[in-house]
């Protein structure tokens, strides 16, 4: 245990030495929310530009909630029949039609969404994006029916918001989906700037000093090779801490962005995905001998990994076979439990979705030991 806090004193005095580090290590927090805040800008106008039509065959207590929550996203037109809905498409009255079928009301009771469907012939990046405003307006009504109990309740809710209105529209402006888009694109941002800073204090340390060989010459004292490793990727780890909370406390305190998921599971999964940057850093640190070697893998990993997995560039605008290239990305699996999270999915995918980047945080690791082992026998030869 001594030794362990003699290395943790040691990485301390190595960030006294490099202000510049702590500078951007404080920094990309800043960078992460201003860099994508005019881009939720631009796309929360957009929405405001949206019609979308209603065909509702199953009128009931829900789908009208259902379609007042989507009246507050976009503009929001109702047709008697499909065939009159789809005279709206062709001449371009609205954009999109929701059709609610028989037993769409019933499975928003129920807690179950059923038979709802969306159709839109201007192409399939504004179909894709009308759903999401579905799903929004869909999550809305089963909040309110999880926090009301009962269906007279729910009517009384309802009934509340209806009255107000007025105030929900002049406060509220911009979609939910919108800021869910919005998050997820500063957590993308913010993954990948996390893996190049604790880099810099774990991966691009380690092999600084193997080259100059005071990683050979610590071995030889009473610090064991596991007190050398694990004080070193503490520090890292206190680096993706810092920079997550600092986040997650301007995204909520200073810009009031509704992420659409508490903040503390936010905070849990990004703690998950740190874990996995600190051991794929560790990992490189020992594999690679080569400082210059090492810096192009992880520029050439870090950088191609944040764009194929969707954080960076939205899957929706990428082939599909890069689409389906995704999946095998541990970033593609933080986003997609952000956006499970914040879509109400089953408990069941949710948990999936975590055991899967749980998977790729134990290869590391595993991979991680091999190396070390490896690199302890070879060390003298």
């Amino acid at each position: 245990m001594k030794n362990f806090l003699w290395v943790l004193r040691l990485r301390m005095l190595l960030w006294e030495k490099h202000p510049i580090r702590l500078f951007f290590v404080v920094a990309i927090p800043f960078i992460s929310i201003f860099i994508y805040f005019s881009s939720y800008q631009d796309s929360a106008a957009y929405t405001d530009n949206v019609s979308f039509g209603v065909v509702n065959h199953d009128r009931g207590t829900y789908t009208k909630a259902l379609e007042f929550f989507l009246s507050g996203n976009v503009k929001l037109k109702s047709y008697s029949s499909s065939r009159a809905a789809t005279d709206g498409l062709i001449n371009n009255d609205v954009n999109t039609v929701v059709y609610l079928k028989k037993g769409s009301n019933e499975g928003l009771r129920k807690l179950r969404p059923t038979n709802i469907s969306i159709r839109s012939l201007q192409g399939k990046l504004l179909e894709k994006q009308s759903k999401t405003l579905v799903a929004t307006a869909i999550a809305n009504v089963v909040r309110l029916q999880r926090a009301s109990l009962k269906d007279r309740v729910f009517q009384r809710n309802m009934r509340t918001l209806y009255t107000k209105r007025i105030t929900i529209d002049q406060r509220d402006t911009n979609s939910q989906a919108n800021k869910n888009m919005l998050t997820t694109q500063i957590i993308g941002f913010l993954m990948m700037m996390m893996l190049y800073s604790i880099t810099s204090f774990a991966g691009d340390v380690i092999q600084d000093e193997r080259i100059n060989h005071v990683y050979d010459r610590l071995l030889t004292t009473p610090l064991t090779q596991n007190e050398y490793l694990w004080g070193t990727a503490v520090t890292a780890f206190f680096i993706g801490t810092f920079e997550t909370g600092l986040t997650m406390m301007l995204m909520k305190y200073f810009f009031m962005i509704n992420a659409g998921i508490s903040y503390l599971k936010l905070f849990g999964i990004l703690e998950l995905f740190a874990l996995m940057a600190v051991i794929v850093s560790l990992l490189i640190g020992l594999a690679v001998n080569r400082k210059g070697t090492g810096d192009a893998l992880q520029t050439l990993l870090y950088t191609l990994t944040s764009l194929l997995s969707g954080t960076v560039i939205p899957l929706s605008v990428m082939p599909t076979f890069m689409q389906q290239l995704a999946k095998f990305m541990p970033q593609y699996w933080v986003v997609e439990t952000i956006s499970s999270v914040q879509k109400l999915k089953e408990p069941q995918l949710i948990l999936m979705n975590l055991a899967i980047l749980a998977v790729f945080v134990i290869f590391f690791f595993c991979a991680t030991l091999f190396v070390a082992k490896r690199k302890k026998k070879i060390q003298f030869i």
